[in-house]
Order: C-alpha cells, then structure tokens, then sequence
C-alpha cells in the first residue's frame, strides 16, 4: 500500500496539490474500516519530504521537487 500511495501522492502533486484532499476521500472510501488513512497520508508526505521529493511551502502545502 504505501509504494502505490508514495506514488498516487507524488503524480497528484505533479499535477496539482490541491488535489491531494481528492486523493484523501478516494482512500478513505476505499479503505472504509480503516481511521487512520489521513495520517498515513500526512506520514507518506513526510516521508517524501525526508526523501527530497517534495518541499515544504507552508501548513498543508507543499511543492515536487
């Protein structure tokens, strides 16, 4: 799951960040059972901005490197 999120992650920042909350409810309906898809998500975004991947621009916001 997390390779495949790194990467739905990564193409909807390519595109566009505001797309990141459309991503957010499509795991959340896909994954109904589970209550901890936006931290996971929050985590994957940390992990990419440790990776170099994305940079930090401010609360919530973040850009490709």
């Amino acid at each position: 799951m997390q390779t495949n999120l790194n990467n739905q992650i990564a193409d909807k920042y390519k595109s566009n960040s505001q797309k990141i909350h459309v991503l957010t409810e499509d795991w959340v309906k896909k994954h109904p059972d589970n209550n901890h898809v936006k931290d996971k998500i929050r985590q994957q975004l940390q992990l990419l901005q440790d990776k170099g991947y994305l940079s930090f621009v401010s609360r919530g916001r973040y850009k490709l490197n």
